[in-house]
């Protein structure tokens, strides 16, 4: 992307930047590392309590085209997918174990951040990692944030 910026003649330009543009300067680093709670890096998904095999994960992840020859970039899903466990376990992810998926993870409801400051208030969450992003930063309340904290 660099190289291409350099090619337009658009270092050093205003608004000629090769990152993101986002709403919020922290979801950038959620998103891309995979840290919202229920997703992987590379923008996957991470599998639910409901989908306790790996063809009923892909089926459900991999969009299919509605047009004939219609460009579907995520319809490679399973290959992305496969590419990550290997990425994650290396050679002891095979076919034989699905990849690994059975090592993943499962959801059973959706978690946002903001439920887990109010479950940290509430003594229901006794440890947290943050990275790629910054919580007392981003959320209005700073100071309930930090008393969580």
């Amino acid at each position: 992307m660099a190289m291409i910026q350099l090619l337009l003649g658009n270092m050093g330009m205003a608004g000629g930047g090769v990152n993101a543009l986002r709403g919020h300067s922290n979801i950038q680093g959620l998103t891309d590392l995979g840290l919202l709670s229920q997703s992987l890096p590379g923008y996957m998904t991470l599998p639910s309590e409901k989908q306790t095999d790996l063809q009923t994960y892909l089926t459900a992840n991999t969009p299919k085209p509605l047009l004939e020859g219609q460009v579907n970039y995520w319809g490679n899903y399973p290959k992305f997918f496969v590419s990550m466990m290997k990425a994650f376990f290396g050679d002891k992810a095979t076919a034989e174990n699905s990849w690994g998926f059975d090592w993943l993870p499962k959801w059973d409801k959706g978690y946002d951040v903001l439920q887990y400051f109010e479950m940290m208030k509430e003594g229901k969450v006794n440890g947290y990692i943050c990275q790629g992003f910054n919580p007392v930063a981003s959320f209005p309340n700073k100071n309930k944030v930090i008393g969580c904290l």
